[in-house]
């Protein structure tokens, strides 16, 4: 829409043609001169309503010229402006215009009706209802009365305007700021081509005026600010302090949509994370549906694939939340890419597997947190690794039959460090917690390397078979030691213990003050431990070796894992940890040089 032809034609029609015309309507109506325009727009779906004032005031060939500025106060006597207070009163019983005519007699004065004044009569004013409470200027309706005015004279003339601002502050009525005002006038023809402006500004510019009401009106903000609410009474009853925003704005990355995968996601949100990526390379089974509280029956039906389906449920639960899915393999040590035992298209398969690589290490690095939650240990080797070389948290949960396991991978404080590589400071033990930055990862109490657990395995083997509660209970532990440790000042980099009644961290009071290493736990004897343990030197994951062997060969170094899980224990050390430990069992075990003496 062209704006100012609009208010060309507006003002035209109801200003010029309705009230200055030849039967001069607006001295008996006139305020026909204050005629405005709203253009409103309704955009339903968002909630957003927008809307445009214009008041179209006449622009006129001859301006009028502006000769003196007087305040009330001192234009008349305390008398007057009493008197004047009275009558406008009286009259304002009768009448609503906003401009009136002021008539000054040697003994009183008389308010009537606009249609009275006498143009060129020195006693007479004109008066306006002005509701401008700039200091200088009074309000544009009174442009387009001097327009009418200008319209009905023969020569010019002087006119004395009296710009009323009637206001009431703490009970007190006001007119101090009213003024009067001596304008000359010159004649003008009423012409069918008058310009008008008056679109009304909108934080300093011609735009139309935006009321965004969604926050009250679109389900899918209340739902949003519902759950933020619950959480903050939550808060306040519990007298916690947490930061809410914090949580809001940690972008987490689920690595694997199973039973873990998809109760990790439902306590995130239920916690108020509002960003998270969901990875996994498979499609939903119609066993997966009652244990994995992402997917319906539906989505087994179409086998849909676990990420995008996982993350449209999400959606479905909170709109509002930001969460992606990838169908990604995540590549594993001990299953070949590039050798014979690969199969005839290795060429093909090494491209595939080096852009999972570089994808994956792509997602590590833009999330704060990653949730290892895949089926086999394998499967969480290059994710540990990608994660300790970016110096991100991991956190680890896996399952047994009738046990569970959620563990805090170390996180050093520079990048491709070892957790291994920094020494205890002064009294570090066990008692007294092991820094963040010096825990072990979930590889690091093994002596062997991670290889094919899926090998020559029957296929109930293959499966990961546990009891139904065993996940949930795994999960929620993960998320909450997630939020313990995002809250703790230190972060990260938080002490770990194995008591709760002791440690440094206890003392100060913290809402988030234990926070394990390791959480372990047995439904057979509904019990848990929370061993704490350091990283190994050469941990197969962890390790100054494999770091600084990815840090220099980057894909060259993983494929020759994935062709050859051999290959990892030899660059890490536990192949000659292997070795040594033989030797020491060979040397226990042979007889003594004194048992073969020749007497």
């Amino acid at each position: 829409m062209d704006k100012q032809s609009h208010i060309d034609e507006f003002g035209r029609k109801y200003i010029c043609e309705e009230a200055v015309n030849a039967q001069h309507d607006f001295l008996r109506n006139p305020n026909q001169l204050l005629t405005f325009s709203l253009l409103t727009y309704c955009d339903l779906k968002h909630h957003k309503f927008c809307y445009w004032f214009s008041f179209p005031a006449a622009v006129q060939d001859k301006k009028p010229k502006l000769f003196s500025k007087a305040s009330i106060m001192s234009e008349f006597n305390k008398v007057q402006v009493a008197n004047l207070l009275v009558r406008y009163d009286e009259w304002r019983r009768q009448s609503n215009d906003a401009f009136f005519c002021l008539h000054f007699t040697p003994d009183d004065l008389e308010i009537a009706n606009l249609g009275t004044l006498k143009i060129g009569n020195e006693t007479h004013y004109i008066g306006f209802c002005d509701p401008s409470s700039h200091e200088d200027f009074p309000g544009w309706g009174l442009r387009n009365l001097l327009f009418a005015l200008s319209t009905i004279i023969k020569e010019s003339q002087t006119l004395k305007i009296l710009c009323l601002r009637d206001r009431y502050a703490n009970q007190e009525r006001i007119i101090s700021s009213s003024f009067v005002l001596r304008i000359s006038i010159e004649p003008e023809a009423l012409s069918k081509g008058v310009k008008f402006v008056g679109w009304e500004k909108w934080k300093g510019k011609l735009q139309p005026r935006v009321v965004n009401v969604s926050s009250t009106m679109d389900p899918v903000k209340l739902a949003d600010s519902a759950v933020d609410l619950n959480l903050k009474l939550m808060l306040w009853r519990s007298l916690l302090i947490i930061d809410l925003n914090a949580l809001h704005k940690t972008r987490c990355l689920i690595l694997g949509c199973g039973t873990l995968g998809c109760n990790v996601a439902r306590q995130l949100l239920a916690w108020g994370f509002r960003s998270m990526t969901l990875v996994d390379n498979s499609t939903v089974s119609y066993s997966n549906p009652v244990r994995q509280t992402l997917f319906t029956f539906e989505d087994a039906k179409s086998g849909a694939e676990k990420a995008l389906a996982a993350a449209e449920a999400v959606k479905r639960i909170l709109p509002t939340v930001d969460v992606r899915s990838y169908n990604l393999t995540v590549p594993m040590p001990g299953h070949p890419v590039s050798n014979a035992s690969a199969g005839s298209d290795a060429s093909k398969q090494v491209s595939i597997v080096r852009e999972a690589c570089q994808k994956l290490d792509e997602l590590v690095q833009s999330h704060d947190v990653i949730f290892l939650l895949l089926d086999t240990r394998e499967a969480r080797w290059l994710p540990t690794l990608l994660s300790t070389y970016h110096n991100k948290l991991a956190i680890t949960t896996a399952l047994g039959f009738d046990s569970f396991l959620v563990l805090r991978h170390g996180v050093p404080r520079d990048h491709g460090v070892s957790p291994s590589s920094y020494q205890a400071p002064s009294g570090d033990n066990v008692t007294r917690g092991i820094d963040g930055s010096r825990l072990g990862c979930y590889f690091c109490n093994d002596v062997v390397g991670p290889a094919n657990s899926t090998r020559d395995r029957t296929l109930d083997q293959q499966c990961t078979v546990s009891r139904p509660g065993a996940s949930m209970m795994a999960s929620a532990l993960a998320v909450e030691l997630c939020v313990g440790l995002l809250q703790h000042p230190e972060g990260p980099f938080a002490p770990a213990e194995t008591r709760p009644d002791n440690g440094s961290t206890i003392s100060q009071g913290l809402t988030f003050s234990f926070l394990p290493h390791h959480i372990r736990g047995f439904l057979s004897q509904f019990s848990e431990v929370v061993p704490c343990t350091t990283a190994f030197s050469r941990c197969s994951a962890c390790s100054q070796p494999v770091l600084d062997a990815y840090a220099k060969e980057g894909f060259d170094f993983l494929l020759r894992v994935f062709d050859d899980a051999t290959y990892l224990e030899e660059v890490s050390g536990l192949k000659e940890l292997q070795v040594e430990t033989y030797f020491d069992e060979v040397l226990a075990l042979s007889d003594g040089d004194s048992d073969y003496s020749v007497p």
